[in-house]
């Protein structure tokens, strides 16, 4: 993981109807679920105080926010493999993966997506695997 060596990033995208380019230098912290420990995080801690709009700001609930955001198709790879994992180290099935992922559990509606939302322990946020969806760039 890059990010756990060096918090610096850059954002860069092209226009070509304009021919612009922008590029955007900052520093990125990776929020992690509770769920989710890693030895990364202490590197370089989410700074929750110095980031949060206001006092006693609930970054899971954004995290979560966040999270059900993104399309279904883009949730649905976060209860995928870790990117980089060999698949003969998986023991999953390519075709018993989701193509889709609902919000949560409340908007699951039949077994097959409770059990796709319970192999991502989403009961009470996203998958351990989306632990990386919010991550905020202080700009330089």
């Amino acid at each position: 993981m890059q990010l756990a060596t060096d918090p610096s990033v850059e954002i860069a995208w092209w226009l070509a109807a304009t021919q612009h380019q922008f590029r955007i230098l900052g520093k990125a912290y990776i929020l992690p679920s509770p769920a989710f420990s890693s030895s990364s995080s202490t590197k370089f801690p989410f700074p929750a105080d110095k980031l949060s709009p206001y006092p006693d700001f609930n970054w899971e609930d954004e995290r979560i926010r966040q999270f059900r955001k993104l399309s279904p198709e883009l949730r649905a790879s976060f209860v995928r493999p870790v990117p980089g994992t060999k698949l003969s180290e998986w023991d999953g099935k390519m075709e018993d993966l989701p193509e889709t992922l609902v919000e949560g559990y409340d908007e699951a509606k039949t077994d097959e997506e409770k059990k796709q939302l319970d192999q991502g322990e989403f009961r009470r946020s996203p998958p351990r695997f989306a632990q990386s969806v919010l991550t905020h760039a202080c700009l330089n």
